[in-house]
């Protein structure tokens, strides 16, 4: 298997740089694992610009940094716990929990297109919304239905 020059430089940098690379201006990120499965695979190349709050909508997948880390998953909604301060809820498409709330701090990028091999797909045209939507309402419903039992079950057992 050959690589082209970009694929070295981003295969290099993804070991030496913690995923993240910047090239020609844009960030663009190695994905592994397998918490967006099958929506995004092994060693997709995902190309992300940076959002405002009101940039995203539910279904668009994000990238965002905790604890060393740069985690893709998929953004779900906004929580206001007051005034000034506004957690993101987002949760990999193959995982059942929803992620610790983030702040918008913490979001890297929003994902404009994802790079598989040859094939270049835009998450930006109104299909890829419209799905993103639908994959982003059914993850929603799907992280709720785990996560309201398991705090209902948890405050049961504290009493």
């Amino acid at each position: 298997m050959s690589m082209n020059r970009e694929e070295v430089i981003l295969a290099a940098a993804a070991l030496l740089k913690d995923q993240v690379v910047a090239i020609e201006g844009k960030d663009r990120y190695i994905y592994t694992g397998r918490s967006m499965s099958p929506f995004l695979k092994e060693r997709d190349i995902v190309v992300v610009k940076n959002p405002t709050a009101d940039d995203l909508s539910i279904g668009d997948i994000i990238v965002y940094h905790r604890h060393g880390k740069y985690i893709i998953h998929r953004f779900l909604g906004l929580y206001r716990k007051n005034p000034t301060i506004t957690y993101l809820i987002a949760k990999g498409d193959n995982s059942f929990f929803l992620d610790e709330p983030i702040t918008m701090a913490q979001v890297v990028g929003k994902v404009i297109s994802i790079k598989r091999g040859q094939q270049c797909i835009n998450l930006e045209n109104k299909l890829q919304g419209l799905l993103s939507l639908c994959i982003g309402i059914f993850s929603a419903i799907e992280g709720c239905l785990v996560t309201i039992p398991r705090v209902v079950y948890r405050r049961l057992v504290r009493k």
